[in-house]
């Protein structure tokens, strides 16, 4: 269950209490009995290690960085004997193509 802050509005006493997401806090102040109103505070939580986002970040870059050098190799760039020049062919011509070249090897 999660920790919420609740502060005072008469007196300014800020108490920490454990209840439901759906729970209600208190409604009236223990040394006051003045209204408490929910307090807006940092959350509890704290990622330790190397951490997934900076794992994930760095496998999409990398990803990104080998589609680029892919493209670059396909479109004639760095390469001086024009390998990667034919056209390339995508979805329902690609498939033809593959279905057509596995006829003529039978």
């Amino acid at each position: 269950m999660p920790f919420y802050d609740y502060v005072c509005t008469k007196c300014g006493l800020r108490i920490e209490v454990m209840h439901s997401v759906h729970g209600n806090g208190p409604s009236a102040c223990s040394a006051c009995g003045g209204a408490m109103k929910k307090a807006v505070s940092a959350p509890a939580v704290h990622f330790k290690g190397k951490g997934w986002a900076r794992q994930d970040r760095a496998i999409t870059t990398q990803v990104a960085k080998e589609r680029a050098a892919k493209a670059a190799t396909s479109s004639g760039e760095g390469t001086s004997s024009g390998e990667g020049t034919a056209p390339s062919t995508t979805g329902t011509d690609a498939i033809a193509a593959a279905g057509t070249t596995a006829k003529d090897a039978d």
